[in-house]
């Protein structure tokens, strides 16, 4: 089965999209980004249990908010 790159649900003006955009790219992670304008954004986060941005969807259907997207520098997910 080949695998889906993950997808990242933002808003593009939004400085904690941008620290995970930044991570994401520091571990050379290829992803599809998703922008929607607040308060719309949460039409598209509620399905994965949250409200806030940015969430990222994986394969393996992990999703997760900007909390712990700053775990990324020790789990890198590809």
């Amino acid at each position: 089965m080949k695998k889906q790159k993950p997808r990242l649900i933002a808003i593009a003006i939004s400085h904690y999209c941008e620290k995970v955009r930044w991570a994401l790219d520091y571990f050379n992670i290829d992803y599809i980004e998703e922008n929607h304008a607040p308060p719309f954004h949460r039409q598209y986060t509620s399905p994965y249990g949250g409200t806030t941005v940015p969430v990222l969807v994986t394969d393996n259907k992990t999703h997760l908010p900007h909390v712990k997207m700053y775990y990324l520098e020790f789990h890198k997910i590809s």
